[in-house]
């Protein structure tokens, strides 16, 4: 998967997830311990810790879920289109320059 939807869809109901820190994906979007929880690649019981730390703690749990809702400002239409425009409008000019 390109762009983890399923991760993003997830965050903006409230659920705080837990994901891999692996180069690209759930490291760009999750900020570790502030609106979700990354472990290392293959390590499942880092993993396993970070689901018990994570559900263990109702305030923590609430916490991370309620940021991670903030996923939904992050890539909201307005702001991904304006990145997408300011991507082609820099495209365009350097054609015309």
């Amino acid at each position: 998967e390109g762009f983890p939807n399923a991760l993003c869809e997830a965050m903006a109901v409230g659920l705080p997830p837990i994901a891999t820190r692996c180069p690209y994906g759930p490291e760009e979007i999750i900020q570790h311990q502030y609106d979700g929880w990354l472990v290392p690649v293959d390590d499942p019981s880092a993993w396993a810790e970070a689901l018990e730390t994570v559900t263990a703690d109702a305030s923590l749990y609430q916490k991370l879920g309620r940021e991670a809702k903030k996923v939904v400002d992050t890539y909201s239409i307005e702001r991904v289109m304006k990145q997408w425009e300011k991507v082609i409008d820099d495209i365009t000019r350097r054609r015309v320059e």
